[in-house]
C-alpha cells in the first residue's frame, strides 16, 4: 500500500484567523445579498481555519477535506451550479 506525502499539498493558509465564534456568528445572516455574501465567505473562512486547524494537529486527511470544502465552496460562488458534495467526495 503506498503511503500519501500530504505534506506537499499543505502550508499554513492564514496567519491571523478570526474568532471561530466571530466567524459562526455570521453564518445566521439572511436576505440581503450583501449579507448572503458575508455567510458565505465566513464559511470559506470557516473550512480554511478548521483546515489549518487539523493540519496543525497532524490530521492531514480530515485537513485536506476541510481545504477541498473551502475550494469547492468558491467555485460555487463563482459557478453556482457546481456541485460540492460531488467534488469533495471524489479522490485525486
Amino acid at each position: 500500500m503506498a503511503v500519501k506525502m500530504h505534506e506537499v499539498s499543505f502550508g499554513s493558509v492564514l496567519p491571523v484567523m478570526r474568532r471561530k465564534e466571530d466567524i459562526l456568528a455570521d453564518f445566521e445572516v439572511a436576505g440581503r445579498a450583501t449579507e448572503i455574501s458575508k455567510a458565505k465567505i465566513s464559511e470559506i473562512e470557516f473550512y480554511i481555519r478548521e483546515g489549518d486547524s487539523h493540519f496543525r494537529q497532524r490530521e492531514h486527511d480530515a485537513a485536506l477535506t476541510k481545504f477541498k470544502k473551502a475550494r469547492a465552496s468558491i467555485y460555487q460562488l463563482l459557478h453556482p451550479g457546481f456541485d460540492v458534495g460531488s467534488y469533495v467526495g471524489r479522490k485525486d
